[in-house]
């Protein structure tokens, strides 16, 4: 009994010496654990009320910074564009746009404000009425940000009948310039066509391309014009504060004919309407094959066995591909086929212009070249 009584008090000994041992590392951690939340919630406090490091502001860019010459601003300014379709300007829009960074060096993101109209990859997409967007290129370069903005107006849906426009007269052209025959003047060539118009002459306004050549059709038999949008085509087109021009190549059947154009422009009058045209258009008359039956590259040969031209001495630059141009060419009035192929003179500095009839293979005419456009 004494030993059993013994072992009892020993075992009840060791049991609360354990308990003891228990209570103190308990109380130990949870010391240590409120010591450790209260440090973590002191740094969440102190990480909310530190303010956070601030990013790079963005740099807006306009145009004008061109003009600060060898600055990083005037780099974004000058290499980031839009590039529009022939014709098209920031203010008439009516095709798909591009978007073009020149440097490879500028990380850049262009975003539309309005995809239903122009979408940040430039599809454009024409409405019932104009469109203003705006398109911001946000690029970075060097380790600063840039934002240049480029508003655009996309032209709306030329819904008119130009077939129905009435088709004047020299006698109507006339009596709608009779107020204003101090400007007013028409020019005609040997052909019987006009070649100049100053005055007016349509009641369009023009306010993009497409309205340009609509205005034509008001005077479509004067110039020798047949069908306006399908033999003239947009080259172009300037403006400044006083006046603006739109260009127009002469085509037929799809081919260019050589050297023929129409321009359609205005001055002094801010009211939209055009005030001259010019034109240099040439009435193709029959029904002119635009098949060639000759290779442009047998084109080329047929050059080195012509009389005329070899002893001109032509040669050509076999290091760089040479461009394969078909024209329609006037010649003394009758239209022809021709293949155009550019030769060096041998002892000199001129260029010349050799039309090959892409039919016969015969060498129509040798022309020194002009590159002014």
């Amino acid at each position: 009994m004494k030993i059993s009584s013994y072992r009892g008090k020993r075992k009840t000994a060791w049991l609360l010496l354990v308990l003891a041992l228990a209570s103190q590392l308990a109380v130990s951690c949870s010391a240590k654990d409120s010591d450790s939340m209260t440090q973590t919630m002191e740094q969440v406090k102190a990480s909310e009320t530190e303010p956070l490091a601030e990013e790079s502001p963005v740099i807006e860019v306009k145009e004008s910074d061109r003009e600060k010459e060898g600055t990083d601003v005037a780099h974004v300014a000058e290499y980031t564009e839009i590039e529009f379709a022939r014709g098209d300007q920031d203010k008439s829009v009516t095709r798909d746009v591009c978007f073009v960074t020149y440097n490879y060096e500028m990380d850049t993101v262009w975003t539309s404000s309005d995809e239903s109209v122009i979408t940040n990859e430039g599809k454009v997409t024409r409405q019932k009425e104009d469109k203003t967007v705006t398109i911001t290129a946000d690029v970075s370069y060097n380790g600063k940000k840039y934002r240049k903005s480029f508003a655009l107006t996309v032209k709306r849906i030329l819904d008119m009948d130009v077939n129905s426009l009435e088709d004047y007269s020299l006698e109507q052209l006339d009596e709608m310039n009779r107020g204003n025959k101090e400007r007013y003047k028409v020019e005609m060539n040997d052909s019987g066509y006009v070649d100049d118009i100053t005055g007016f002459y349509s009641d369009i306004k023009v306010d993009s391309w497409e309205t340009a050549l609509a205005s034509l059709y008001n005077i479509r038999s004067l110039l020798g014009i047949r069908d306006v949008f399908e033999e003239l085509q947009p080259d172009g087109v300037t403006e400044d504060s006083s006046s603006w021009d739109y260009f127009f190549r002469q085509y037929y059947k799809g081919v260019e004919v050589r050297g023929c154009w129409v321009v359609v422009g205005h001055f002094t009058n801010r009211d939209g309407s055009a005030s001259f045209v010019t034109s240099n258009y040439f009435p193709v008359s029959g029904d002119v094959d635009v098949r060639p039956q000759i290779t442009f590259g047998e084109a080329s040969e047929k050059i080195e066995q012509d009389g005329y031209v070899r002893d001109m001495t032509y040669v050509h630059d076999e290091d760089e591909p040479e461009e394969e141009k078909l024209y329609i060419y006037d010649d003394h009035g009758t239209g022809r086929l021709v293949w155009s192929l550019i030769r060096d003179k041998k002892n000199d500095t001129e260029q010349y212009e050799v039309l090959v009839d892409a039919r016969t293979g015969r060498v129509v005419d040798a022309v020194q070249c002009s590159f002014t456009n």
